[in-house]
């Protein structure tokens, strides 16, 4: 189940077609997955497994690429300086500050339908919150 699940997450973030040309007709090696590494924003070791997947390395590459990330201590935590930003999801924040601006709902609305406190909510999801629209629609889950 694992290897299916590590199959879907390499087909899925690296497809075959987009990432074969970076492996092809080069020595996979540290220096290649260190700069594939931000530009495909996944570690170092998921390059590698992806690499193994569509053929562009030996089982002997492999095997001595991975003993280097034990001998550098790379297995859990790979080097600080090839750390690329983390992104922030935005669309369940649109979606709310859609409901404020558009549909009139205020602060206090979205805190009684989602049971959270309203300054969680702009800080979590950064909402702007300006003058109420008064008149429009107005929805309601129930």
């Amino acid at each position: 189940m694992e290897d299916e699940a590590n199959a879907f997450a390499g087909a899925l973030l690296m497809p075959a077609k987009d990432i074969r040309p970076y492996f092809a007709g080069r020595r996979v090696d540290f220096a290649l997955l260190a700069a594939l590494k931000p530009e495909w924003k996944v570690a170092m070791q998921s390059l590698l497994m992806r690499a193994r997947a569509l053929g562009a390395v030996t089982p002997n590459q492999e095997r001595y690429l991975w003993q280097q990330f034990s001998m550098r201590k790379m297995r859990l935590r790979e080097p600080p300086e090839l750390d690329f930003p983390a992104e922030r999801p935005q669309a369940v924040s649109k979606l709310f500050q859609l409901h404020i601006e558009t549909l009139g709902y205020s602060l206090e609305d979205l805190e009684t339908m989602l049971h959270m406190y309203g300054s969680d909510l702009v800080e979590f999801h950064g909402l702007q919150l300006g003058p109420r629209k008064k008149g429009g629609p107005h929805l309601r889950l129930v």
